[in-house]
C-alpha cells in the first residue's frame, strides 16, 4: 500500500505546488462531491467481500491448492492480506474524504478518494489475478477426476488379468 499512498501523495503537491487541480469542478459543489465521495466509499464493502469468498476457496484442500499456496509462499500473502485490508481501507478514506469535506476540505477532500480508486483498482486486479489461478487450478483437478473416473480396469471391460 505504500506505493499506493506515495502515488496520491506526490499527485497532491504536484496538484497543490504546480499544476491546476483536475478536481476543480468539484468546488462549489459541496453535496454532489459528498455523494461522490460516498458512493466511492460504498464500492469497497461488496470487493472486500468478494475477497474473502476466493480466499476461502484457496483454502481447499487438494493437492493443487497446496501446491499454489507453497508456491505463491510471501507473496501470496501479502495479496490475500490486500483483498482484505485495501478495500476497507478505501471505505474509509472515502468516509473520510466525505466528512473532510463537510467541514470544508474540499481542496484535499478529492485526493482522499483518489487513494480509495486507487485502492480499489489495487484489489481488483489482484482479486482478478488471484481468480484466474484459482480456476486455472479447479479445470485441472476436474480434468484429472474426470480421466480417472473415465478409466476401466481389465476386468471392467471383461478382459482377465493374466
Amino acid at each position: 500500500m505504500t506505493i499506493e499512498v506515495l502515488v496520491v501523495v506526490l499527485h497532491a503537491v504536484a496538484t497543490v505546488v504546480l499544476l491546476p487541480s483536475p478536481f476543480g469542478r468539484l468546488a462549489g459543489n459541496e453535496d454532489g462531491a459528498r455523494v461522490l465521495f460516498l458512493g466511492i466509499a460504498s464500492a469497497g464493502a461488496p470487493l472486500a467481500g468478494f475477497a474473502g469468498v476466493i480466499v476461502i476457496f484457496a483454502l481447499g484442500d487438494r493437492q493443487q491448492f497446496r501446491v499454489f499456496r507453497e508456491r505463491g509462499g510471501r507473496r501470496l500473502e501479502v495479496t490475500w492480506l490486500a483483498l482484505f485490508v485495501f478495500p476497507f481501507t478505501a471505505v474509509f478514506v472515502g468516509l473520510v474524504a466525505a466528512a473532510v469535506t463537510a467541514l470544508g476540505g474540499l481542496t484535499w477532500a478529492p485526493f482522499l478518494v483518489e487513494l480509495s480508486l486507487v485502492l480499489l483498482l489495487d484489489t481488483l486486479l489482484r482479486g482478478g489475478w488471484l481468480m484466474k489461478n484459482l480456476i486455472g487450478i479447479v479445470t485441472a483437478n476436474d480434468e484429472q477426476e474426470k480421466y480417472e473416473n473415465n478409466r476401466w480396469s481389465m476386468s471392467e471391460i471383461g478382459m482377465s488379468s493374466h
